[in-house]
Parts: structure tokens; C-alpha cells; sequence
């Protein structure tokens, strides 16, 4: 056995202790900070939990839908985004490039609180002049941007009486989940399908009522995932996956409160959502993600044809070429989940 001198051992002793720690691998993300499906995130980044996997995370946050950020993912500004199944994930595809979903995020189950709301005004559901879809004829609908899970909630909530945009006082003025509050502040709407915890706000300072769940307008629909940059997902897989089991484990910690809050889940929300404490309490809890990152299949291919049927897509793309379920699926072993 080599025997170091007292005197070389000490100065090694120093050196290790005085060396960098390992670079962490830098992952570009981007949230809307707004909408409460994101909190298993948000609990990877508030605990250190992206850290723990050797990954440096860069939040980049927006305001306005997720379909929003494909044109930065696909130049590679972004490595990695939230996101969900409109017109312009479907045709970013024919206009050449390749972002893929790698994983599921939120997907609405009966006996959770929802992401989504049907919300009508409070004076009308005080009066009860809405109880059915029925009722919906006549009324000011705003549908929000075309293509979007608030314009698909809407839409299908009309389809659910037999009736079209002619039957309603139909907008699509929204344009940030902000502008739902100014919208019924002024009375320039009567229903309109919103996000949490914006849904929160508008009912705690009576502006609207919560009527309808996304899950029962419609049961079949997977509400958002998480996409990947091609250049990114090809080059550093195995970043890519300890991202999502940093994901994971953040999953891990809201289905353990079984639909309920626990303190450490309302204060990444109230931070970052910037909404009171006092708002995101009066949320009965936060957004199923027990899925745990499986990817619902038929109802991508499902919403691909909505989007053919209306006229937004035009070029059908096979399925496997805009999902990729091999890491998660990957992952999900690892860690045991089944």
C-alpha cells in the first residue's frame, strides 16, 4: 500500500476541498407562472430537486398560451416548454421542424380540482339564468385564442347543447389569462373558460362562478406536456431525463397530498403566480398530475382531427413523429413507477 507523507497528504487533502464542484448541465425551460398545472415544476426548482440531478434550470416565463413558445423552441432558444395539443403544434411539423413531446403534465380526473373552468358571470348565476348548456344560447362566449384548450373547452361546451358560434354573442379577444378579469370586470363577457389560479381570483372577488370542469366537458381530452427542442433532445438524452425525473419527483409530491394543498405546494404557487396566499386557499386543491408523464395517445390523435375538421391543419402528421414517450417511459422504470 502507498504511503503519502503526512505533508502531501494535507496539501491533497486542500486541493480536493478547494476544487470547483461539477458543472451543472444548463437546461433552458420555459412556464407561464400563471397557470397552476405547472406546480410540479415549480416544487423541482423551489427544492433544489433539479439541482439534485445536476441540472442548472433557466425559467423563462410568458403570458400568453404555450402555443406561443414553438417558434422559440424550434430555433433552439428554448431546450425544453410547456405545451399543448392546438393547430400550431400539429403544424409546426409541415413547416419543418421537429418538436416532439416527451412527457404528459396535467390531465383532469373527476375527485381532483381542474386547471380549466366553464366560468359564467355572477350576476347571471345568481339569477340562474345558467344551469344547462342549453343555456348558453344568446349569451356573450368569449372563446379566447383560436385553437387554444380555453377555445376547445368552449367550443365543445356549445357542441354539448347542438349549437354553433351563430347560437352565441361569440369573441376572441383574449389574449393573456390576465385579461379574464378586466373582461368580467366590465361586463364585456358572460362565460368564458379559464385556467387556475386566474379562475381563483375571479371568483374570490365574485366577478364569476366556477360551472363546469374541463373533465366533464371533455373527459377524453389530455390538458399539456412538455416538448422538446430536436436538436436538444438528440444531443443530450441523458440530460433530458434526469430533467424529467427532477419532474417526477415534483409529480410525486403533489399526488402524495391526494388532491389536497399542503403548505410547501401553496407558497410555489403564491410565488410563483404572484397571487395572495389567501386566493390560492380558497382553490379546493391543486391539478391531477398522477399520469405521471404518460402521454395519452388517442387523445393527441383525437385533436389532430378536431383541428383537421375545422380547417386549421391542413397536412395530417403521423403521430410518432410528434411524440416520443421512450424517455419517460425510461424514467418511470428507473424510478420504479408503474
Amino acid at each position: 500500500m502507498l504511503k503519502i507523507p503526512g505533508r502531501l497528504a494535507a496539501i491533497a487533502t486542500l486541493c480536493l476541498a478547494i476544487a470547483p464542484a461539477q458543472a451543472l448541465d444548463k437546461v433552458r425551460f420555459s412556464i407561464n407562472p400563471r397557470i397552476y398545472s405547472y406546480l410540479p415544476l415549480m416544487l423541482a426548482v423551489d427544492k433544489g430537486l433539479f439541482k439534485a440531478e445536476g441540472i442548472d434550470v433557466e425559467v423563462i416565463t410568458y403570458g400568453g398560451s404555450a402555443l406561443s413558445q414553438i417558434p422559440m423552441l424550434a430555433r433552439g432558444d428554448q431546450d425544453l416548454a410547456g405545451m399543448v395539443t392546438g393547430p400550431g403544434f400539429f403544424n409546426q411539423k409541415a413547416g419543418g421542424f421537429g418538436i416532439k413531446l416527451i412527457a404528459s403534465m396535467a390531465q383532469a380526473k373527476k375527485g381532483w380540482h381542474d386547471t380549466m373552468w366553464v366560468m359564467v358571470r355572477q350576476d347571471l348565476w345568481d339569477k340562474g339564468k345558467v344551469k344547462a348548456y342549453k343555456d348558453l344560447k344568446g349569451l356573450k362566449v368569449e372563446g379566447g385564442p383560436k385553437g387554444s384548450p380555453v377555445w376547445l373547452t368552449s367550443m365543445h361546451a356549445l357542441g354539448h347543447a347542438g349549437m354553433t358560434l351563430k347560437d352565441v354573442q361569440w369573441s376572441e379577444r383574449l389574449r393573456s389569462v390576465s385579461d379574464a378579469i378586466p373582461l368580467f370586470k366590465n361586463n364585456a363577457v358572460e362565460v368564458l373558460t379559464m385556467v387556475e389560479p386566474i379562475v381563483g381570483a375571479l371568483q374570490a372577488n365574485k366577478l364569476a362562478v366556477r360551472w363546469k370542469p374541463s373533465w366533464e366537458v371533455m373527459p377524453w381530452f389530455q390538458e399539456s406536456y412538455i416538448a422538446a427542442n430536436p436538436k436538444f433532445l438528440t444531443e443530450k438524452r441523458d440530460v433530458t431525463k434526469r430533467f424529467l425525473k427532477a419532474f417526477l419527483k415534483g409529480v410525486q409530491i403533489v399526488c402524495a397530498g391526494n388532491g389536497k394543498w399542503s403548505d410547501e405546494m401553496i407558497a410555489s404557487v403564491v410565488k410563483w403566480s404572484k397571487f395572495p396566499a389567501k386566493v390560492i386557499r380558497s382553490i379546493p386543491g391543486p391539478q391531477h398530475v398522477c399520469q405521471a408523464g404518460m402521454i395519452d395517445i388517442a387523445s393527441i390523435t383525437r385533436q389532430q382531427k378536431i383541428w383537421m375538421d375545422a380547417g386549421m391543419v391542413k397536412i395530417k402528421t403521423p403521430i410518432k413523429e410528434l411524440v416520443d414517450t421512450s424517455l419517460i417511459d425510461e424514467v418511470r422504470k428507473d424510478m420504479g413507477i408503474k
